[in-house]
């Protein structure tokens, strides 16, 4: 997929240069696939790290391969808390561990295009960047010459989702590898959609060698040592975590199987799907309301308790509701009494003033949906 320049790309997905966290706007980048097709020794906080830089610096890439001075070194400047409001993990550090990350992209060595899809270009191993240091809470960096013609106007290219990149990165240490090669994966199937111009494809077999290459991170630990894949069967053991990582928290659905070639080499394929949008706001809303919902609803459910005591009194509040436990259930607010005479005297004298509250009150600020209903109900 070639563009002679990305100005086109850019006004067919506007919102390439603003980071959002809309998922219906995402920001999206645009990645040279021999710069995915790479085998290195970094992490997957690198490669987030790096994918953020070439999304605020491509614009200005493309801009200076159109005005034809692809020859000149650009210096990139970055507020250092914007690079962090992206990296969640990074937010409330020092700058250290980005300079450290920096300071590797500057000198760990990338070999580039091993898949041989780009035919275009020689692609020689190089570390991502010519330079970068931080100076004033600002990240400044160049790209070489070569690599910055290439990134700013890739012959071709994946376009990436980078709400599905963080959710992929933010993750726990004992996750980190699955979701390491999760992210490396997500990356290489995103190429292969983007190469096909499908939404629904088998890729080419990959050899276990081209995968053990591909899937390779930093060791920089005893344990990360162990954890390196030796032999087909952890290969495909961390397959198939991988798989289960993209299928619950990226926006494609995957399996993988085994099969041999005419010469009894074996070989792995990828049978990948891309999510419908129906399908990719279901899963949002699975998250949710599995791990957000709930700490959302018992504050929702803390401030309601509030105004009841502000409207009633803190008297009659101790003596009718500081016994109550309050919920949310579909879309209403369930206060259980603990015996039938206050459910009767809460029937009474208190549900229509509850109701009549909800309705007043702004729930924005708490939940995502109203809620206008109030039910009363008898602890078991």
């Amino acid at each position: 997929m070639y563009y002679e320049n990305l100005d086109s790309l850019y006004n067919q997905y506007p919102n390439t240069n603003k980071f959002s966290s809309d998922f219906t706007k995402p920001p999206i980048l645009i990645k040279h696939i021999a710069a995915i097709h790479a085998e290195s020794s970094l992490s997957i906080k690198h490669h987030q790290v790096a994918n953020m830089l070439l999304y605020y610096a491509q614009p200005e890439l493309s801009h200076c391969q159109n005005e034809h001075k692809g020859k000149q070194s650009l210096i990139h400047t970055l507020p250092i808390s914007l690079l962090k409001k992206t990296l969640h993990e990074f937010e409330d550090s020092s700058n250290e561990k980005i300079a450290k990350i920096l300071t590797d992209l500057t000198t760990l060595s990338i070999t580039w295009n091993i898949l041989k899809r780009d035919r275009k270009n020689t692609w020689y191993p190089s570390p991502l960047l010519a330079k970068a240091y931080i100076d004033n809470d600002q990240v400044h960096y160049t790209y070489t010459p070569e690599t910055q013609e290439r990134l700013g106007q890739p012959n071709i290219f994946a376009k990436l989702n980078l709400n599905i990149q963080r959710k992929l990165c933010d993750t726990s240490i004992e996750q980190r590898i699955s979701h390491h090669h999760a992210f490396i994966l997500w990356e290489v199937l995103c190429a292969e959609l983007c190469l096909k111009r499908e939404s629904n494809i088998i890729t080419a077999g990959f050899s276990p060698q081209i995968l053990r290459r591909l899937l390779q991170r930093a060791q920089t630990t005893q344990e990360d040592k162990e954890n390196i894949i030796p032999d087909r069967h952890t290969l495909s053991i961390e397959l198939k975590q991988a798989c289960l990582v993209l299928n619950d928290k990226s926006d494609l659905m995957v399996e993988y199987e085994e099969y041999k070639t005419s010469n009894q080499n074996t070989c792995i394929r990828f049978h990948v799907n891309k999510k419908t949008q129906k399908q990719q706001v279901a899963q949002i809303h699975d998250l949710y309301k599995t791990h957000i919902a709930p700490v959302a609803e018992h504050a929702f459910c803390k401030y309601i308790r509030q105004i009841i005591c502000e409207t009633i009194g803190a008297p009659d509040y101790k003596s009718w509701f500081e016994r109550t436990s309050c919920a949310i259930e579909d879309s209403t607010l369930v206060i259980t009494a603990p015996s039938s005479f206050i459910l009767s005297y809460l029937e009474i004298n208190y549900k229509h003033m509850i109701e009549r509250t909800l309705k007043i009150v702004d729930t924005s600020s708490h939940l995502p949906y109203p809620i206008n209903m109030c039910t009363l109900r008898l602890a078991p």
